[in-house]
């Protein structure tokens, strides 16, 4: 994430607000591994990383001096708040990097891939059946043999939204799937059954 300054110096923490205590009023991230911060202050200890449409705890805290901050490409000015994720760790984010209202997954894309010379017609078969799972899905499913180190993730409407470096699996497995959803870590699925596989697929993508 890239920061782009303090605006005042110090930090003066304001005091929670007189809340119910048994109520947890949540945000929603909207964009993906937004940094937790120990203490409300740029270039503080990193405790964790917020997800993209991850749901956090508003502690009602925030500071009175203003940052300025880049989040996805555009440059935002506001408070560091203190939230609680849902593991339990608390920490501070820049308030716009989080929303009131729950945040659409922006893409779940399928990712088939296998190395050149294990191409086989067996296998481009396999490619279409599992593909024909997740037609008129919010899943884009794509095929690649090449190029793994940069491999376009595209949403339902078939626009690129970010990339993936699959080296590592291709390495490892030669061929199989990745599953890719916003706010999540990719995962591997190895060959099976169509109907194993599907099962893993499902288990692991947010429902529409």
């Amino acid at each position: 994430m890239l920061l782009l300054g303090l605006l005042a110096s110090g930090c003066n923490y304001l005091a929670p607000s007189g809340h119910n205590k048994q109520q947890k009023d949540l945000l929603y991230a909207w964009v993906d591994k937004h940094i937790i911060r120990e203490t409300p202050q740029l270039g503080a200890r990193e405790v964790g990383l917020l997800r993209e449409t991850e749901a956090v705890e508003d502690l009602h805290q925030a500071t009175d001096e203003l940052y300025r901050m880049t989040l996805a490409g555009y440059e935002f000015e506001g408070s560091f708040i203190k939230i609680r994720t849902q593991k339990g760790i608390e920490g501070w984010i820049h308030e716009k990097a989080v929303r009131k209202a729950p945040v659409p997954v922006r893409y779940r894309a399928l990712i088939a891939f296998s190395t050149l010379e294990d191409v086989s017609a067996n296998w481009q078969g396999f490619y279409h059946e599992i593909r024909n799972l997740y037609i008129n899905t919010p899943v884009h499913v794509s095929y690649v043999v090449d190029g793994f180190d940069h491999v376009p993730v595209y949403n339902a409407q078939g626009e690129e939204v970010t990339y993936l470096d699959i080296r590592p699996w291709v390495e490892t497995h030669k061929r199989g799937y990745i599953c890719v959803q916003a706010g999540k870590d990719p995962y591997f699925v190895a060959l099976n059954s169509p109907e194993n596989m599907q099962l893993s697929i499902d288990a692991y993508f947010d429902r529409w």
